[in-house]
């Protein structure tokens, strides 16, 4: 059968083998006739089905053969052409009509089955709710929520289509929620995150939710009952990437999402009472990585990228100090300074019967665009043999040093090298050369 142009891409299982076709809606819909006709059950298991208001009415009635095998669906309504044909932004989606439905994408329309069709989908897409969509009060919303218990994905993209309203929110739990991605839904992030309890959330992701509210970059000090709604989420996250950053208005801001003059979210104050948490992945400015200490006392990784210009071995000691759980650093120095400063930290011959050995938890560290010399590896060197004296080995070093001037003799720069490797147990080293 000739495919034309390309609408539709389903999957069918025949004969124990996978396959996918691209085909026109109206191939589609003569497909789903045929094999209707000819097999009482069609292990029809995946479509993808852009189209218009009125496909979807003549899609639904067709999809009912393959009720028992289809488990995942997505349905993208069309941006309509003005004039073309009224377009009813509301449509139900009866899910509950495969019953080994799990996966559901609904993309520029508003299902008017929210609740109880949506009961047994694991992951569920809603996106793309354009401007001319009817929109639904929050109450709404919640109480549909409420149903979503097999829930385990929430993905909400460009829907912005839910009203506030003045009464407190009351809370509802998505008691199997792992993931939460959020993308271009400001509004809906206001309206529906501070009722949310997710007591077995994993992951959260942003991407321009928070920034682009009216209230602007600060938005979560103005509006504390967001700024505590995903400060609550973030606590029950049992690891999380989060990048810090400074701001004009604020010393220290906390920001999970969004290109650098757009950094905001969470101030250090909102999230102080964290302590609770273990695994935490900082992604630092060189700057302001002693002042995260209050808030994350028991980080274990860091990545830190800026100009370490003011980075000497106090400000490295502290640092170590501070973070006694650290057990990976991963350092990218812009401004290609010393890099000696670190290891000067870490060796630590003279410790004293009541001084500690600095993050004895430390595994992993990696430097990038650090100024290459002599110097630097002998430091590594005699750092990476105090520390086996007290019976701590690095499992990876990595560095990747900027040569800025001539280099030493590579008979010197090989021994020392070598020296590396024996004291490591994985040594990776490039050097980057801008000579």
């Amino acid at each position: 059968m000739a495919t034309p142009h390309v609408k539709v891409v389903f999957e069918v299982m025949m004969c124990g083998v996978k396959t996918q076709t691209n085909m026109s809606f109206d191939t589609i819909v003569n497909v789903l006739q045929y094999i209707g006709q000819s097999t009482p059950l069609p292990s029809i298991i995946g479509l993808d089905l852009p189209m218009t208001p009125q496909d979807f009415l003549d899609i639904d009635r067709y999809l009912c053969t393959s009720k028992g095998t289809l488990r995942e669906l997505r349905l993208d309504m069309d941006v309509p052409v003005p004039g073309q044909y009224p377009c009813d932004r509301r449509q139900p989606v009866n899910a509950h009509s495969y019953p080994a439905l799990v996966s559901l994408s609904v993309h520029g329309f508003v299902p008017t089955t929210l609740d109880s069709s949506f009961i047994h989908l694991t992951h569920l897409t809603l996106g793309d709710v354009y401007s001319q969509t009817p929109p639904l009060w929050r109450d709404q919303f919640l109480d549909a929520m409420k149903t979503w218990t097999s829930l385990k994905v929430l993905e909400i993209e460009e829907y912005n289509r839910v009203i506030q309203v003045p009464e407190s929110p009351r809370l509802v739990t998505l008691p199997r929620l792992e993931i939460l991605k959020i993308k271009d839904s400001p509004h809906w992030a206001s309206c529906i995150l501070p009722c949310l309890d997710l007591p077995g959330l994993r992951q959260l992701h942003t991407h321009r939710t928070f920034a682009d509210l009216p209230w602007g970059g600060n938005m979560l000090f103005w509006v504390p009952p967001l700024g505590n709604a995903v400060t609550r989420l973030l606590h029950m996250i049992k690891g999380v990437q989060v990048e810090v950053a400074q701001d004009v208005y604020q010393p220290t801001t906390i920001s999970t999402t969004g290109p650098d003059d757009r950094r905001v979210v969470l101030t250090a104050s909102v999230l102080a009472p964290m302590t609770r948490w273990h695994q935490w992945q900082l992604e630092v400015l060189p700057s302001i990585m002693l002042a995260m200490a209050n808030v994350f006392p028991q980080a274990a990784k860091f990545n830190i990228t800026g100009d370490f210009a003011t980075m000497g071995k106090k400000t490295w000691t502290d640092f170590l100090k501070t973070y006694p759980e650290l057990s990976e650093l991963h350092i990218r120095d812009v401004g290609h300074r010393d890099g000696r400063p670190l290891f000067l930290a870490l060796n630590q011959s003279e410790l004293g019967p009541d001084d500690r050995v600095l993050c004895p938890s430390l595994k992993y560290i990696s430097m990038y665009g650090v100024a290459q010399s002599r110097e630097l590896l002998q430091e590594m060197h005699n750092a990476l043999l105090c520390r086996s004296d007290h019976n701590l080995v690095l499992d990876h070093l990595d560095l990747y040093p900027q040569i800025l001037a001539e280099p030493d003799s590579d008979d010197v720069l090989e021994e020392l090298r070598s020296d590396i490797e024996d004291a490591v147990a994985v040594f990776e080293y490039k050097a980057l050369n801008s000579y």
